[in-house]
């Protein structure tokens, strides 16, 4: 029987979304049957990533434990949280509960090496995720030479991509499709040979990219997924 995986959501809901859709999309079905039980907490009033990290805002812990916690309650058998930068908590998630948590930044730099011949690496993320250099840090153990862009940069193509009003988690997603590709050939003229879209939300957009730039795009989103259809179908 398939193992049941519980998914920490909200952060923000469509991003969520998107895990949920490429779980289906990678996992071998032909009826209703074949899918993979799925358990979903959406806490959208999690705090901010972003205010905690840069800003000293409210932690988003409490409320990650509890998620972790209310998913093993609800038979989940592992964890999956989507959100990249919800991983700078991952050892307080982990240790709240008895079942595995996958850890989105480890699956997506251990995909690399195993499937992309390359040795810089570009990191297209916004400044928290940066700051803390949980991606360059994963990346670095497997002897990669991570490429980012510079604070001004990363505040005007990621942050202002992402956060304002106007934003992707706004849901104006094919607005800001022209920064982040602009953000993806400035990490890729810097000498970067892939470029890894290292926010949950960045993914989003990528119906609105060319296919040159797509072709040089990593998904941890889907990267994230795979593991969890290949996890509950027992094939690890």
């Amino acid at each position: 029987m398939d193992k049941m995986v519980g998914i920490i959501g909200g952060l923000g809901p469509e991003a969520t979304i998107d895990l949920m859709k490429k779980i289906i999309k990678n996992t071998p079905a032909k009826t209703d049957q074949d899918h993979i039980p799925m358990v979903v907490y959406s806490n959208p009033k999690t705090p901010s990533r972003y205010k905690a990290i840069l800003e000293g805002g409210e932690s988003p812990v409490p409320q990650l434990v509890e998620a972790a916690k209310k998913l093993e309650q609800a038979g989940a058998e592992f964890i999956a949280i989507a959100c990249n930068l919800a991983h700078y908590y991952y050892d307080d998630v982990k240790k709240a509960v008895r079942i595995p948590v996958l850890h989105i930044v480890r699956e997506t730099a251990n995909w690399i090496s195993k499937n992309c011949k390359v040795t810089k690496v570009g990191i297209l993320a916004p400044t928290p995720t940066i700051k803390v250099g949980i991606y360059q840090k994963e990346l670095e153990k497997y002897g990669y030479e991570p490429i980012t862009l510079d604070h001004e940069e990363t505040k005007r193509l990621v942050d202002d991509a992402i956060y304002p009003e106007t934003g992707i988690k706004a849901g104006y997603i094919k607005e800001n499709a022209s920064l982040v590709a602009e953000a993806i050939k400035t990490l890729l003229d810097r000498g970067a040979e892939i470029v890894i879209l290292a926010c949950t939300e960045l993914p989003l957009v990528l119906d609105f990219l060319s296919e040159d730039l797509r072709d040089k795009v990593i998904d941890p989103t889907d990267i994230l997924a795979k593991k969890i259809v290949s996890l509950s179908k027992g094939l690890e």
